[in-house]
């Protein structure tokens, strides 16, 4: 399956608070979320939209995006 998909499916079986909380979940063999764009999100409660992820040996993939996978979206 698509990084992409595993990370939407991920989100939507565990809902997080914060983005530290995301970025430390989100462990998948080859996937790491380095970091994620959501402060300002964070502070007025926008969904979050995208992050940038990395693989273990540290090469960057293009950035990708998460789609509301609910009527609210998702929060952080």
């Amino acid at each position: 399956m698509s990084v992409e998909y595993d990370v939407v499916n991920y989100l939507q079986s565990h809902p997080f608070s914060t983005t530290s909380k995301i970025a430390k979940a989100i462990s998948q063999p080859r996937v790491k979320v380095i970091y994620v764009v959501a402060r300002l999100m964070w502070q007025q409660r926008i969904e979050l939209s995208d992050y940038t992820c990395a693989t273990a040996e540290g090469r960057q993939h293009p950035r990708y995006i998460v789609k509301p996978v609910s009527r609210g979206g998702i929060h952080v």
